[in-house]
């Protein structure tokens, strides 16, 4: 099916438009394939193509994230209004730089995933969620981001059912995922030995842990009083607990 309704004019490098009646495009958008032929090339690209009035968010504070979401398909947004609607005439040129990951802290976590993870990079802005993928998995799992800055985001790591090494990168507004980095999924740890074995009734004593994976440890905690002590990991000495 060709969108195009022929009303446009001759194509002339470096330009070109595309006219078709915005009835035609859904909420969550229209799937399509462009194709552009210049001499004996041919390009051809898939993209989603927007529905800009109807590009809503209702939940709080919701204003940046639907501005990301309004101009990243080349709608307007109004900041008076706080709507999205569409462009009226040629638009802008939208020159936007891809986000880019440079660290992942902690990187290796136990099958059970890990909380409040943080990713370091640059231009991630506009990223709404994280996508993991494992070279075996036919569905890639997302997360979420619940807290950001131009360099820094945190989310959630979600579980696996097996160990091994997956892929991160950065999910847009446009669906599109960026920069490449990697998670480990190790086994859970376990505790081997611990020392001292007796401490003070009013608590305050150092205890040191031996065992395996023990830097995949967020927090150790005593019963029957379910208080949660401090921890700190070394190499070469294990877990210490206060």
């Amino acid at each position: 099916m060709n969108l195009c309704d022929g009303s446009d004019p001759p194509a002339v490098f470096p330009n070109c438009s595309c006219s078709f009646s915005d009835q035609i495009l859904y909420t969550g958008g229209l799937r399509v394939s462009a194709t552009v032929t210049i001499e004996d090339q041919t390009i051809t690209d898939t993209l989603t193509l927007r529905n800009c009035s109807g590009i809503k968010d209702n939940s709080p504070n919701s204003s940046y994230t639907k501005c990301v979401q309004c101009v990243s398909p080349g709608c307007h947004w109004s900041s008076s209004s706080k709507c999205c609607d569409w462009t009226h005439g040629h638009g802008p040129q939208l020159h936007t730089q891809k986000p880019e990951i440079l660290s992942l802290k902690p990187n290796k976590v136990s099958f059970h995933g890990r909380n409040n993870v943080l990713l370091r990079g640059r231009n991630l802005e506009s990223v709404t969620k994280i996508r993991i993928q494992g070279d075996l998995e036919c569905i890639s799992k997302e997360s979420p981001v619940f807290d950001r800055s131009s360099d820094t985001l945190r989310f959630h790591i979600p579980p696996s059912g097996t160990k091994g090494t997956v892929k991160v990168c950065v999910v847009t507004p446009d669906d599109r995922c960026h920069g490449n980095s990697f998670i480990t999924y190790s086994s859970q740890p376990s505790c081997t030995g611990i020392q001292p074995t007796v401490s003070w009734s009013s608590g305050g004593r150092k205890i040191h842990l031996q065992g395996r994976n023990l830097e995949l440890v967020e927090s150790v905690t005593v019963f029957p009083s379910n208080k949660v002590m401090k921890t700190q990991y070394n190499t070469s000495s294990g877990m210490s607990a206060v």
